[in-house]
């Protein structure tokens, strides 16, 4: 009886940036925007079924983490509780903008071992673009799929909003 392998992250990921059979041409006529939230979706979500099904979390991640535990225990929250974004105590906020670095880097050469070069590339040296195009890429594939989509992308926006004047505050603060 012969042992199943499992697939190595390299393998994962240049899977994952390949199109479903017979999609390639379909993902060609689309418009920038429109290809990059399609790609970038597949390839965030290739990367979380890596990161944590299979639980092949970089241990930078995980300490990380672990202090994120002693944090949330340290202000009493239970296991199944959380701050909302933006809303945590500074400390915390640190945390996850070190967090947040820690899974960008992973998730860029998860997307290079993938082949990726120029997707990695632009989201890494032209983040403000990429963000934007994404985004309205998501906008357009969401009004295609289910129209009056345009409450979840405007809750998503104002989500976002929060998060970066919460930063933005921490960065005044002089805590990152």
């Amino acid at each position: 009886m012969a042992s199943k392998r499992k697939p190595s992250i390299s393998q994962l990921a240049k899977d994952a940036g390949r199109p479903p059979e017979g999609m390639e041409d379909l993902l060609d006529g689309l418009p920038l925007d429109m290809r990059l939230y399609m790609k970038t979706t597949g390839m965030e979500e290739a990367f979380s079924t890596e990161i944590y099904e299979r639980r092949r979390v970089p241990a930078e991640l995980r300490e990380v983490r672990a202090r994120m535990r002693k944090l949330e225990k340290k202000h009493g929250l239970k296991p199944e509780e959380f701050w909302p974004l933006a809303e945590a105590p500074d400390e915390v906020e640190v945390l996850r903008i070190e967090e947040d670095a820690i899974h960008e880097r992973a998730f860029l050469a998860f997307i290079r071992a993938a082949g990726e070069h120029e997707l990695a590339q632009l989201r890494e040296s032209h983040r403000a673009e990429y963000d934007s195009l994404v985004s309205r890429g998501m906008t357009k594939v969401l009004r295609m799929l289910k129209p009056g989509s345009e409450r979840v992308v405007r809750d998503l926006a104002a989500v976002e909003r929060a998060i970066k004047r919460r930063r933005a505050q921490l960065k005044r603060d002089g805590l990152i």
